[in-house]
């Protein structure tokens, strides 16, 4: 369950960390993109587990089979 959230995070802070790590004198600035960027992510993971919620009979059915149904 938690396999897609784990690597679409990994992806985005394998990215952000060589960024955020040029900025680092900068602590502010830091620190309003890294937050900025939790926000941006959350809000994808939001709608994506909303969707998910609303098709979830549908994507067990497609995923699981009809044996998972009840």
């Amino acid at each position: 369950m938690l396999m897609p959230i784990n690597q679409t995070t990994f992806v985005v802070f394998k990215v952000m960390f060589p960024a955020l790590a040029r900025l680092q004198e900068d602590k502010v600035r830091t620190r309003n993109i890294y937050l900025r960027s939790l926000a941006m992510i959350a809000l994808v993971r939001i709608s994506l587990m909303l969707g998910l919620l609303g098709v979830a009979d549908y994507f067990v059915l497609a995923v699981y089979g009809p044996t998972w149904t009840e």
